[in-house]
């Protein structure tokens, strides 16, 4: 199987693209498109983005339009540019510690608005320790508004467009933008697994500084044994800091009686756990370094059930 993919991935984009023309139909290749989009606004939360994912699919199918790959461009670009002010608006990419101003740009460029929508304020060092590369599909968008800003700028030998590069456009245009979704996604979980071991110490010793009441009156005295991490969310990664949201459950010894009610026999011990959340983050310089921006919430409710 890995030499057959080596094959195929072996096989120029250009030549790889004409075999598949010469097995597919106009129809095909719309309907690649049609699925391509559906998926992209089904997956997004936001009317704009969906919006303009109607518009295109309703031109997709109108050949008789001599502009409309020029109108679906123009579409693309927006969705980008959309995305763009949304994810990275420009003050506050130039606010992250990596951020030097281009010469040539009067703002932060689109290169380094994309770097900020998938990694925020994260410098270079620390995404090297995360084993992070530059993604990919930051060069797959920057191609892909270079490319819907050539159309966008309609000339008489850029109409008329037929079906097959109309339908590539849309799908390479999808699968950018879903690579953007992807790789915010996958740079969350590299987040996760680097803040594992740091976050499970730190909220140990939140547990072993705080007085928490909800565990206070289930017994005479509550020992905090160890908190276990369940869940860790990447919340946000902004120009300063990464925030988490944590959950788990506590494991508890509760502990009824005095130490002279000990020693007369009469005490007893209880162990129990409980699920609990916790906000915290920490500085995109050093993640390791944590404070709570929430206190620590335990769920008791199981008690008195």
């Amino acid at each position: 199987m890995k030499r057959i993919s080596a094959m195929i991935s072996a096989i120029p984009s250009g030549l790889f693209r004409s075999l598949r023309h010469q097995f597919s139909t106009p129809a095909m290749i719309n309907e690649r498109a049609f699925q391509k989009l559906r998926e992209y606004a089904d997956t997004s939360n936001d009317d704009f983005v969906k919006a303009l994912c109607v518009g295109i699919e309703r031109l997709l199918p109108d050949r008789q339009n001599p502009v409309r790959l020029n109108l679906i461009a123009s579409c693309f670009r927006e969705l980008l540019t959309y995305q763009l002010d949304t994810l990275a608006p420009h003050a506050v990419v130039q606010q992250c510690p990596w951020y030097v101003q281009d010469p040539t740009a009067k703002a932060a460029t689109r290169r380094q608005r994309l770097r900020y929508a998938i990694s925020g304020g994260l410098p270079d060092a620390v995404l090297t320790t995360l084993g992070v590369d530059e993604p990919g599909s930051i060069a797959d968008l920057i191609t892909l508004y270079n490319e819907a800003s050539k159309y966008t700028h309609v000339r008489p030998d850029r109409i008329n467009h037929p079906d097959d590069e109309v339908g590539d456009f849309v799908v390479d245009g999808v699968s950018a933008l879903d690579g953007l979704r992807e790789e915010i996604d996958l740079l969350c979980d590299d987040v996760k697994e680097h803040l594992r071991q740091a976050i499970s110490e730190h909220t140990l010793q939140e547990f072993l500084g705080a007085v928490l009441d909800e565990l206070d009156i289930l017994s005479t005295h509550t020992r905090v044994e160890y908190p276990f991490v369940d869940e860790i969310t990447v919340e946000k990664i902004d120009q300063s800091h990464v925030y988490v949201g944590v959950t788990g459950d506590v494991n508890v010894e509760l502990v009824y009686g005095s130490g002279s009610d000990f020693r007369r026999g009469e005490g007893a011990t209880l162990d129990d756990s409980f699920p609990f959340e916790v906000s915290l983050r920490s500085p995109v310089t050093d993640l390791d370094k944590f404070e709570t921006t929430q206190p620590i919430k335990v769920d008791t409710s199981s008690w008195y059930e």
